[in-house]
């Protein structure tokens, strides 16, 4: 087993990412629950369509990362994917289920939350799937100020040696 390296907040999504990428989702899980409705279905075909919508939003929420290669419909939007931690390739069918899975325990989506807001990288799901969430590509450093401002100590003895047009050596001739 490798050493995980934890990423640095420049890499990590942050947590409005994540809230609008499964709002994004969702919405989409949502769609596909309409679907039935949109095609005006009655009766027992209605059942039937209901049901396969329900698998169909079942699987795009339980693996969805894992099937579009780390990134479902939201994340994809945002830039974002869902990593193996260790390995940082996108993450597995079993990664994604476990991560997902947690959310369907009650009151689990409330503590998830709470600890992403706290930890700010991963949640309950990621820790105990072993993933990150990360940006598809990381924010640029920011820029700092020097802590200490230009020394300029020295410039006034260089200065001193030359006269306004650049001559230094006409100087001592007058």
């Amino acid at each position: 087993m490798t050493e995980i390296i934890k990423p640095t907040e420049l890499e990590t999504a942050s947590v409005a990412q994540r809230v609008v990428a499964h709002l994004i989702d969702l919405g989409v899980m949502m769609g596909i629950w309409m679907l039935p409705a949109l095609v005006g279905a009655t009766g027992n075909f209605a059942i039937f369509l209901y049901l396969v919508a329900l698998v169909a939003l079942l699987t795009y929420r339980l693996l969805g990362d894992a099937v579009f290669g780390g990134a479902a419909l939201g994340k994809r939007l945002l830039g974002l994917r869902v990593v193996d931690a260790e390995t940082r390739h996108p993450c597995s069918y079993m990664q994604c289920a476990i991560r997902t899975g947690i959310t369907l325990i009650p009151l689990a989506p409330v503590v998830e939350f709470i600890l992403l807001a706290i930890d700010g990288q991963q949640r309950w799901g990621d820790q105990i799937a072993r993933t990150y969430v990360l940006r598809l590509h990381a924010k640029a450093e920011p820029y700092h100020a020097p802590s200490h401002p230009i020394d300029f100590a020295g410039l006034k003895e260089t200065v001193s040696h030359l006269h306004p047009h650049g001559h230094a050596e006409e100087e001592g001739k007058r």
